[in-house]
């Protein structure tokens, strides 16, 4: 399949999915999309996709972006300016956070002790940098 059709693919299971649908992504040339109803993961795979179950929904993830971001606005300096950009991760049903490297430990370490955002997981990834319009074209 091209990605112009698994782009529709996507689109169309997010609807039919509802409250259910995660987000989708495209790996090794497969529409991947995570879910968090196990009924749904049949849905999914008659759609000529790969199905995974998640226990957060899209919801509570961008919730949980936001709250990372309240936390972020209380902590000192460097901390508050280290977290450059932040997203779902469908693969792991959590989100992923770009922090600047010298502060990746400290960030980790704060998170991991504080729970801002309870159980939900969050990844990690060397940020170059705050992001910029030009940064984006």
């Amino acid at each position: 399949m091209d990605q112009d059709t698994l782009l529709q693919t996507n689109d169309q299971l997010s609807e039919a999915l509802g409250d259910d649908y995660v987000q989708g992504w495209i790996k090794d040339g497969k529409l991947n999309v995570s879910t968090t109803s196990e009924e749904q993961l049949s849905t999914i795979e008659e759609a000529g996709a790969v199905g995974h179950l998640v226990q957060f929904s899209s919801e509570e993830l961008r919730s949980a972006i936001s709250e990372i971001m309240k936390w972020q606005s209380k902590q000192e300096n460097p901390v508050r300016n280290a977290i450059h950009a932040y997203t779902l991760n469908p693969e792991t049903g959590g989100i992923t956070l770009s922090v600047d490297k010298s502060q990746l430990e400290a960030v980790e370490k704060l998170i991991d002790d504080e729970k801002p955002i309870g159980e939900i997981p969050v990844d990690y990834k060397e940020s170059g940098g705050i992001m910029t319009p030009a940064a984006t074209q």
